[in-house]
């Protein structure tokens, strides 16, 4: 992911699957912003219809447990990615991008298909009389 950090430095990024976010620990020193640039093929805000949706940003302060809604500016949209501009204030720990789609590093169908590989490798070795380890 492509960022412009000014005000502060980003800690880490990581998505969340199960709130359909990308949560963003930052270390702010002044007032300032985050410009990002977020590839389509991870994480996305799009409706049923497959149009674009706006995202929802919250931020996280030290002075306060409540994430606050905050306004953000939309940079540039292409068919790969969506570009946004947020301020952030002196203080701010964490802002959180919520979207509606996420696809995991390692999704369901990754394990499924690992699992199912598995299970034909002993079939197969199990019908064939395979024999993983000779005998000396």
């Amino acid at each position: 992911v492509n960022y412009t950090m000014k005000g502060g430095i980003v800690k880490s990024m990581k998505i969340n699957s199960n709130e359909l976010s990308l949560n963003i620990i930052i270390s702010t020193n002044t007032n300032g912003a985050l410009s990002i640039d977020i590839p389509r093929f991870g994480f996305d805000a799009i409706n049923e219809n497959g149009s674009d949706e706006r995202f929802i940003v919250l931020i996280y302060t030290k002075d306060n447990a409540d994430p606050i809604q905050t306004d953000f500016r939309v940079i540039e949209t292409t068919a790969e990615s969506r570009s946004i501009y947020i301020p952030i204030r002196d203080g701010d720990m964490e802002i959180q991008i919520i979207g509606t789609k996420v696809i995991p590093e390692f999704g369901v169908m990754i394990q499924f298909t690992l699992i199912i590989a598995i299970i034909a490798a002993i079939i197969i070795s199990a019908r064939t009389k395979l024999d993983i380890f000779p005998k000396l």
